[in-house]
């Protein structure tokens, strides 16, 4: 998805999960990775992501690593409300960063403006 700027067209960031080195049990945390660009001048841009660490600690054996999501399973029934939020969350930070470009028609939002 494309969203229009002043001068050109600039591709919608996405919000990525990953999952955190195992803790001393053996379960990961979920983070989420947005990364997006912002102006320096006319013709430079640089990146900037914002890292956001959820309260999700879940068995490494239950991530599907292509659909950034827990696998579907009838033994965890919590995995299906752990995708829900994360749904949401990709759904808040991308709310966030489009309102931020269409009020400043601009792409400066910093990580300290993002939280």
């Amino acid at each position: 998805m494309y969203i229009l700027g002043e001068n050109n067209s600039v591709k919608m960031p996405k919000a990525r999960f990953y999952l955190k080195k195992p803790n001393v049990d053996g379960e990961c945390l979920i983070i989420l990775k947005y990364t997006y660009k912002i102006a320096k001048t006319f013709k430079k841009s640089e990146s900037r992501r914002l890292t956001y660490y959820t309260d999700f600690y879940i068995d490494p054996t239950q991530w599907n690593k292509r659909q950034q999501r827990l696998k579907s399973s009838f033994t965890h029934p919590q995995n299906e409300l752990i995708n829900q939020r994360l749904d949401e969350l990709a759904l808040l930070v991308r709310t966030i960063w489009i309102k931020y470009v269409n009020e400043h028609r601009a792409y400066e939002l910093t990580t300290r403006q993002f939280k």
